[in-house]
């Protein structure tokens, strides 16, 4: 019985701590998490365990941390399979990477991220757009303008689908991707 709510109390000490910015404790918790689920866990559950460990160090500008939790868990998405999850962790990894100023190293993760992507039959519209995002903001950073206009293009060609699903969401009128992918065009435009 203790063992079945320990996910949930660990899952609550990282809110906790998250919500009171103790990093040291959220950290732990995070830790504690991912051993249980290593233990106690299938597979997927420790690959998102070790993702929103990643995306915590990548938030609190631990790169080199996010970086090993991330490959942890691209290794056990590989052994999993391809699709949309090894696509999504590929393209933090390169975030990640890209952040931390290692564009070359990123370039690999989202050449793979985006023929996962365009494979993909049911690639959900949003996910696709952030990919495009992403590999538009690395073009961008390394001088490639003319693939970062093709890419921001397209980007925001995909943005500009969730338009209404954005405005159920929040009520906005303006889509807050889309702004931000013609704001890169017209800087690019220049």
């Amino acid at each position: 019985m203790e063992e079945a709510r320990q996910p949930e109390a660990v899952l609550a000490r990282i809110a906790t701590a998250l919500s009171a910015n103790d990093l040291a404790a959220a950290r732990a918790a995070f830790a504690e998490a991912t051993a249980f689920f290593r233990s106690n866990g299938p597979p997927e559950t420790v690959v998102h365990s070790l993702t929103k460990q990643a995306q915590f160090e990548r938030n609190c500008g631990n790169y080199e941390a996010a970086e090993r939790y991330q490959l942890e868990a691209l290794a056990g998405q590989r052994e999993l399979g391809a699709g949309d999850r090894l696509a999504h962790i590929l393209r933090h990894l390169g975030d990640i990477l890209q952040d931390s100023g290692r564009h070359d190293d990123a370039a690999p993760f989202y050449d793979e991220m985006i023929a996962i992507y365009r494979l993909l039959p049911d690639t959900k519209p949003l996910d696709f757009a952030n990919a495009l995002r992403s590999v538009a903001l690395h073009a961008e950073l390394t001088g490639d303008r003319k693939a970062a206009r093709r890419l921001w293009s397209e980007a925001c060609d995909h943005y500009a689908v969730l338009d209404r699903l954005f405005f159920d969401l929040t009520g906005e009128t303006k889509n807050p991707w889309v702004e931000e992918a013609l704001r890169h065009l017209a800087r690019l435009a220049e």
